[in-house]
């Protein structure tokens, strides 16, 4: 079982011996992830997890921020039509399940505001 090295962090502890020698200790950390549903072409969607690392361009995405009453609608910039009409319906569904004052937020890939990201920190795989 292999880790992705663009998608985590390694933190290391540099420390010195009694007898002068310098060796490192430290840990993986793996960056927060956040539940997703992930559009196909043929109509369907997966869930998914993610983080900001993960947000490529052929990708749409629809993430819900409960603190913020959200419906994230995430398009990439080579999302293609048929995946971003999905995205779209599937958006607007989830904001019917979750209630009364969610609203569906639409966001291209390059123009997201803070608090997308935010929600993609707060929320757990």
């Amino acid at each position: 079982m292999g880790k992705v090295f663009d998608q985590i962090h390694v933190q290391l502890v540099l420390r010195l011996c009694p007898h002068g020698a310098i060796y490192a200790t430290g840990h993986l950390e793996e960056p927060q992830m956040a539940n997703a549903l992930e559009m196909h072409d043929d109509g369907t969607s997966e869930s998914v997890c993610i983080n900001r690392n993960s947000l490529t361009s052929e990708r749409v995405l629809c993430v819900i921020d409960d603190e913020g009453k959200n419906v994230y609608l995430w398009l990439g910039k080579e999302a293609p039509v048929r995946k971003r009409f999905v995205g779209a319906h599937t958006a607007s569904k989830l904001r019917d399940e979750q209630g009364t004052g969610f609203r569906v937020r639409s966001l291209d890939e390059g123009s997201e505001p803070p608090q997308f990201f935010n929600s993609l920190e707060r929320k757990g795989c």
